[in-house]
């Protein structure tokens, strides 16, 4: 589904799926993210117990936070996972304008 999807579309004709650092998330979170625009969608029951605050998610940690986890390679691995991120948004949003 996330493939047929518009952006996705053009996502896979930009080859993104071998583009990008983590292109099943991309892929996944684009179509989300375009099916939560939508006034109704066949997904709403399962968009609606989706989180609202993502705020535990360890990407999204303060600083005070990360702090605690200092010196784990825990930490070492959500700031790469914060840069892969990164990347793929910059290279979406060049490739696929749409998706900005």
């Amino acid at each position: 589904m996330a493939f047929e999807s518009p952006i996705g579309r053009k996502m896979v004709q930009k080859n993104m799926k071998n583009r990008l650092l983590s292109p099943k998330h991309s892929f996944l979170s684009t179509y989300l993210m375009q099916e939560r625009r939508k006034d109704v969608t066949q997904f709403d029951e399962y968009l609606d117990i989706l989180p609202k605050d993502l705020s535990c998610f360890p990407i999204f940690f303060k600083p005070e936070e990360k702090a605690w986890l200092k010196g784990s390679p825990f930490l070492t691995q959500v700031e790469e996972k914060i840069e892969d991120i990164r990347q793929d948004y910059d290279l979406l949003c060049k490739e696929v304008p749409e998706y900005e």
